[in-house]
């Protein structure tokens, strides 16, 4: 298993992204950045991120992946309160 470093990207208006990063044993000073969809978040699942490390560590690349502002704001939250005809609403 790849050694993945925790991190921090802080946006100019303030805000706080925590990711990961990869860093290869020799580096080309080149690096992909992962950008999840609008509604996921980078933890998913760590197999694609070892994949893509492996991958990027042959060609000396660096590895990063974040969350971003669209992190769970598409996913709704279940509010059960038994007027709809499911009993619950978003």
């Amino acid at each position: 298993m790849k050694q993945f470093y925790l991190a921090e990207i802080t946006t100019k208006d303030k805000l706080v992204h925590q990711g990961i990063f990869y860093r290869p044993t020799n580096s080309s000073g080149r690096a992909i950045l992962w950008v999840h969809g609008l509604s996921g978040t980078f933890d998913g699942d760590i197999a694609i991120h070892e994949a893509f490390a492996n991958v990027c560590e042959k060609e000396g690349w660096g590895y990063a992946a974040f969350h971003n502002r669209g992190r769970n704001l598409i996913a709704g939250i279940r509010k059960l309160d038994g007027t709809p005809p499911k009993g619950y609403s978003y």
